[in-house]
């Protein structure tokens, strides 16, 4: 039978003398190939032989897209062919700089968006809408969360929550807080809001009376509708479209409830009928323009 070849054991080295200057490490092979790296689109460009104006187009989004692709990557590239797959998935473009709908850079106002838009009512998201409708001046009869935006403690208390969920790292708050961001993450149902906030208060639990309690009841208060993809708050006696916040600059036309008007908004929308159906103050985004339907 043949036998496998047997490597040879390591050689260590004898150690240095004291004082003795020891020899640079070599670096590893990962770290050769970041060091090497190309992070010039000119430079990427060059070496495949692509025109100017590709580099030029790549450069202006560099800013927000850093470049760095190592040599060997760069070697499976096609030469002279700017739709290249691979050369693809690194060379930004000008057109990842354009705005997209919907897209914000700011992670705290996308949240307060998807919180408003699917009826995410929790301590920690009330807070994120009520500082992003302050921040943009939104005005009072198309506020999201009026409950809050009524009661000073409640919202002094929903700031509270919030800043201690980021700052705190243990303690039966900590625990409360990382329970109902887990139940959150982890949301399959309409109840998950729910569930979160259970966890939540629990967490408060302990501290100044009633404190958490008048946060609990602001939520509680506050009345939403999800109907045919679409999430109202109830704002004083009016049923407002979260959509429509996110057109500020969207036409708005008063409608008066049983208008001939208001039957021809019936037929804008298969699900124009439903959303209407709430009460006889509606505010709802269709088309280009968001309708007040008033009484």
């Amino acid at each position: 039978m043949q036998s496998l070849p047997v490597a040879p054991s390591p050689t260590i080295p004898p150690p240095s003398a004291p004082g003795a200057a020891s020899a640079p490490r070599p670096l590893a092979t990962w770290q050769r190939e970041l060091a090497d790296a190309i992070r010039d689109p000119a430079e990427l460009c060059r070496l495949l032989g692509l025109d100017a104006a590709v580099a030029a187009a790549a450069q202006t989004a560099t800013g927000d897209f850093p470049l760095l692709v190592p040599q060997g990557f760069a070697a499976r590239m096609r030469p002279g062919d700017p739709r290249d797959p691979l050369l693809l998935q690194v060379l930004p473009t000008a057109a990842e700089r354009l705005p997209a709908a919907g897209f914000s850079a700011d992670p705290l106002d996308e949240a307060a968006t998807l919180a408003r838009r699917y009826g995410i009512v929790t301590p920690y998201t009330s807070w994120l809408i009520l500082e992003d409708e302050g921040r943009r001046k939104v005005a009072a009869a198309d506020r999201t969360l009026r409950e809050f935006d009524t009661d000073p403690r409640a919202r002094a208390e929903a700031k509270r929550i919030y800043a201690d969920a980021q700052a705190e790292a243990s303690g039966a708050g900590a625990v409360g807080d990382a329970q109902a961001f887990d139940a959150l993450s982890r949301a399959d149902k309409p109840s998950a809001p729910a569930a979160a906030n259970a966890f939540t208060f629990k967490g408060q639990a302990g501290r100044e009376a009633g404190a958490a309690d008048v946060v609990a009841r602001a939520v509680d208060r506050q009345q939403t509708n999800a109907i045919a993809g679409r999430t109202f708050f109830q704002n004083a006696q009016q049923w407002v479209d979260a959509r429509a916040q996110e057109r500020p600059d969207a036409r708005r036309e008063r409608v008066p409830f049983g208008s001939d008007a208001y039957f021809a908004l019936l037929d804008r929308d298969p699900a124009a009928p439903r959303w209407l159906a709430q009460g006889r103050n509606v505010v709802v985004l269709l088309g280009d323009t968001i309708y007040e339907v008033v009484d």
